[in-house]
């Protein structure tokens, strides 16, 4: 049964010549607030084997904190799939 608080994962491209291309980032949802940070590539299949969890942040808090590091990296490029 879908809780009312899950929702799909999603991918976000981080384009930066200041990390010297371009890294996928998959989140997840494992709980209201609870997700699942990890690198991945364009297809979503997980490329890292430490995942980060995050305890205390919501989906929306989580996705924002890495636009936040898109920013801090000069991205050129963002994109959420």
């Amino acid at each position: 049964m879908k809780k009312e608080y899950e929702r799909q994962p999603i991918i976000i491209k981080i384009h930066s010549n200041f990390m010297n291309g371009t890294r996928y980032f998959k989140l997840t949802q494992l709980d209201y607030c609870e997700q699942k940070v990890e690198m991945c590539n364009i297809s979503g299949e997980v490329i890292s084997d430490f995942p980060l969890i995050w305890k205390g942040l919501t989906f929306d808090e989580s996705k924002q904190r890495i636009l936040d590091l898109a920013h801090e990296v000069r991205a050129e490029e963002v994109e959420i799939y």
